[in-house]
């Protein structure tokens, strides 16, 4: 029997930033197992929100079957997920506060292995920032079509807004949002790793860049790579793969 979920969308005041903001989520319609239900944050891309992964992929359809997961969904504007080198501290929002927000009104698991994080191009970069900057809380973590190795858009400066987010010259390099460089830093349990790209998409090279970076250092790391561009039709078929991967129990009630 699939499980029932009750969408919900809080407007959420961060303290840390002074700012009201959105989250949308996802939680079963049951009881939740003992130590609360697992989560998986699901962060969009650039130019989206909240509302992306409910409006362009069917994600209740695709969590129904598993074991009871809750999905948080939280908008965090064109900040690539960082602390803003001219902006604000989305960082420190979505690793910290907003966990400890939400843990306070659901029943949410606080286990590191049941804690995810997907996103799809700029919220794959985020899911990995994520992971490999608080690996104590997000052990596990899934990228499509992420924007992995950012240095090579800030150096062609893809995005006038780039200094904005991630500050003046080479500052990116080898600081804690260098995804590539980070790897190298995780102390402890590493987390599980998950990274897909479309041969089509321009982003192909940097995301395997990162993989090889990771194989060499030992991650256990999940590549899948094919057919398809930097567009939903692709991030509709990977992020079926992406709950395949995570460590949930199919069917169960």
């Amino acid at each position: 029997m699939s499980v029932k979920m009750t969408k919900m969308l809080i407007d959420l005041h961060s303290d840390r930033m002074d700012l009201h903001t959105q989250v949308s989520v996802l939680l079963p319609d049951r009881d939740p197992p003992e130590g609360g239900f697992p989560v998986l944050y699901l962060l969009h891309g650039k130019g989206g929100d909240h509302t992306d992964w409910t409006r362009l992929a069917p994600m209740e359809h695709y969590v129904r079957e598993r074991f009871p997961l809750c999905l948080v969904m939280p908008s965090c504007e064109h900040s690539f997920y960082r602390n803003m080198a001219y902006g604000l501290p989305w960082y420190d929002y979505v690793a910290q506060e907003l966990p400890q927000k939400l843990g306070r009104m659901f029943p949410l698991s606080q286990k590191r292995e049941e804690t995810f994080v997907c996103g799809g191009s700029m919220g794959g970069y985020g899911a990995m920032l994520l992971a490999l900057n608080r690996p104590e809380r997000f052990g596990w973590a899934a990228s499509i079509s992420g924007a992995l190795d950012a240095w090579e858009m800030i150096r062609d400066r893809e995005w006038p807004e780039w200094e904005w987010i991630f500050g003046e010259g080479k500052s990116y390099l080898e600081s804690t949002g260098d995804l590539v460089y980070m790897l190298g830093k995780v102390q402890g349990e590493k987390p599980h790793l998950f990274v897909c790209c479309g041969l089509e998409d321009g982003l192909i090279g940097q995301n395997r860049t990162f993989v090889n970076r990771a194989r060499e250092l030992g991650y256990d790391i999940s590549f899948r790579e094919g057919h398809g561009g930097h567009d939903w039709f692709y991030r509709n078929r990977m992020i079926r793969q992406v709950l395949d991967w995570l460590p949930l129990k199919k069917g169960k009630m």
